[in-house]
């Protein structure tokens, strides 16, 4: 309802396959603070419980890797981040089949990924690629990818299903968008005039 007519609608959500693995510690740690009641001594206790976990566990192949790779992720986290990721009640995974159908029977249908590299084909084998290119399907192939990717989390965009959705891909749609972006021009002054190069520097550089 509060989508315009030619709006674009944007959900994150948390996604499997990947989220199985993330799914099994949270549920590991929530069960060990259940008893605490104040926040931040839950996430001090979890992560605690989780660092113990990721230097102890003796099943060497899959589980104690997967503790391993959610103590580091959650190194870079405060707090906040910290329980709403693993310890909050909410927490509902979907495939990407099952959000699909979400947006379908709610009148909606998937436009893309917001961020554009979740979406390429650059990382995978080219027998993959084959595979996904021999899919015709549009929501089936991305399922499949989804498992090839050990999708974890997602970012969609969606619109109204009465709208028609061009998919092809050409560097003349950049001529009717204005892009915005976080690097700076080298030298104090810009030469607009064309042919011209203009080196950019990031923040890393």
């Amino acid at each position: 309802e509060l989508l315009s007519e030619n709006g674009i609608g944007f959900l994150s959500y948390n996604a499997y396959p990947g989220a199985y693995q993330r799914e099994m510690v949270r549920d590991i740690l929530r069960e060990f603070v259940a008893r605490e009641s104040d926040i931040a001594a839950k996430v001090h206790e979890a992560r605690r419980f989780l660092s113990l976990l990721a230097e102890n566990c003796i099943e060497t192949n899959v589980i104690r890797p997967a503790y391993r790779r959610e103590f580091e992720r959650h190194t870079r986290h405060d707090v906040s981040d910290f329980f709403h990721d693993d310890l909050s009640d909410e927490y509902h995974p979907l495939y990407f089949r099952e959000f699909n159908s979400l947006l379908t029977n709610n009148g909606l249908h998937i436009l893309a990924e917001a961020e554009f590299h979740a979406m390429a084909m650059f990382p995978f084998s080219e027998e993959v690629r084959r595979f996904a290119e021999s899919v015709d399907d549009l929501i089936e192939r991305e399922q499949y990818l989804d498992y090839f990717r050990g999708r974890v989390f997602r970012q969609s965009l969606f619109c109204r299903q009465q709208l028609a959705i061009d998919r092809s891909l050409a560097p003349s749609r950049l001529e009717e968008l204005m892009i915005a972006t976080s690097l700076t021009p080298e030298g104090e002054s810009i030469d607009l005039s064309p042919n011209t190069k203009i080196r950019f520097r990031g923040e890393r550089e």
